[in-house]
């Protein structure tokens, strides 16, 4: 993409970003400060997230700078997770990156996380935001990643938040093609394990997935997970991006269906006018809770809300403290 495209797509989203859309000029300002600022000394700087925790954000990592423009670069899946959780849950974060969800449920709400990221780089930087927010009772980090079975397999290693399993140049990425894709300068042998071998003493409540199209692989490995009745939902990224393994993510829908889930789309209240109303309505003087059934995939957003006790998550949204983002309540 042209650079002036990049820009143009940047800009638009950080302003029509539901925490920037009543304060453009302070989120244009953010912008602007952080590309000016990132030149003339570009190294780590230590930016404000949620209820008083902070992350290491430096060039190249988007995650970071995102959450500095936008507060919540996530907006709808950030909030779920704060909304949801409660002191004391389990959250289990896989395809942890720099460990921005993981921070969240630990060092705001106060849960405990299990953050699981297999790329080297990326679980440095892991690590040093949970030592930077003190987190290191709460935050269990894990660098390897997960898979239908144990294994050692090819990741990439250049491609920031974009790193994931190296897809076979034919069939399913496996053991038998590590050595083949290892003479790439770009890619790593790291270890793999099924997600149910990491949650049999660490049962999550709510589960977060982001792995650049190999959710199949570790929605197979993850039947006892999914089983347990413990999990009330479900974060998953449902990009098409599991073409480039050869896989139709509707079987990942359709399995999720036969444990229980249905998908769901979250619209928080938040502080700006025009929040689309919950096609869930109050009941006995509740507020609404902005959660809105969906037919299938939402492949408008990407990422995929799918609960199964329902009743359980939707009374937890309604009695879920505000938290304050770049000054904003949520």
């Amino acid at each position: 993409m042209p650079k002036l495209l990049r820009l143009s797509a940047a800009l638009r989203f950080i302003l029509t970003h539901p925490l920037n859309r009543q304060h453009k000029l302070r989120a244009l300002g953010r912008f602007l400060r952080w590309q000016v600022g990132s030149r003339l000394a570009p190294g780590p700087v230590i930016i404000p997230f949620v209820e008083g925790t902070r992350l290491i954000a430096q060039p190249g990592l988007m995650g970071a700078t995102g959450i500095y423009y936008t507060g919540l670069y996530e907006f709808d899946e950030m909030a779920f997770t704060l909304h949801a959780l409660r002191p004391g849950d389990r959250f289990v974060d896989v395809g942890a990156h720099i460990g921005a969800f993981s921070i969240l449920a630990a060092g705001a709400v106060g849960a405990h996380a299990l953050a699981i990221e297999p790329v080297p780089a990326s679980f440095a930087h892991l690590l040093d935001n949970i030592n930077l927010n003190g987190l290191s009772a709460l935050v269990r980090p894990l660098n390897v990643g997960i898979a239908a079975q144990a294994d050692r397999l090819p990741f990439t290693t250049g491609k920031g938040a974009a790193n994931g399993v190296v897809p076979a140049q034919s069939g399913a990425p496996g053991a038998a093609h590590l050595s083949s894709a290892l003479h790439l300068a770009s890619t790593i042998a790291v270890d793999v394990l099924p997600l149910d071998a990491l949650t049999a003493d660490f049962p999550p409540t709510i589960l977060k997935i982001d792995v650049e199209g190999y959710e199949h692989a570790v929605i197979a490995g993850a039947t006892q997970t999914l089983a347990d009745q413990r999990l009330l939902a479900i974060l998953i990224e449902l990009r098409g991006h599991g073409a480039r393994y050869g896989f139709d993510e509707e079987h990942i829908h359709r399995t999720l269906l036969a444990t229980g889930f249905r998908p769901y789309a979250y619209s928080p209240s938040a502080p700006f006018k025009g929040e689309p109303p919950s096609s869930l309505p109050p009941t006995r003087g509740e507020p609404e809770v902005g959660l809105r059934p969906l037919p299938g995939i939402n492949q408008a957003a990407g990422t995929t809300l799918y609960i199964r006790d329902l009743p359980q998550v939707t009374q937890r949204l309604r009695t879920a403290r505000r938290f304050r983002v770049h000054g904003q309540q949520i």
